[in-house]
């Protein structure tokens, strides 16, 4: 079980039961495998990312073309497509994930 996956099946057990519902890991295994299945199939369907997030993971990715272009910890040059820090996959990701929730930052 990932991290994910139990912070997706958590979020989907308070949509479900409200904010002041028992907390979900209070909840029995056996009624929390259920959750855990629906967040399973919620992550396998973002596997294939839809042109509107794939735009948006772009756009993300664009402020840091040139800022980094020189900052390859091996002293070689690198542009921001063959070298990314974890800041900028962060960044992509929300972007990506917010463009599949329709919403706009």
């Amino acid at each position: 079980m990932t991290e994910m996956i139990e912070r997706v099946a958590a979020a989907i057990y308070v949509k479900r039961n409200g904010a002041g519902a028992k907390p979900f890991r209070a909840q029995p295994l056996s009624h929390r495998h259920a959750y855990f299945a629906d967040a399973r199939a919620a992550i396998e369907a973002m596997r294939e990312p839809g042109m509107n997030m794939i735009s948006a993971g772009e756009d993300a990715l664009e402020e840091y073309t040139e800022s980094d272009w020189d900052s390859g910890p091996d002293g070689e040059s690198h542009n921001t497509y063959t070298y990314m820090r974890s800041g900028h996959m962060r960044a992509a990701f929300t972007a990506m994930i917010d463009a599949a929730l329709g919403e706009e930052q």
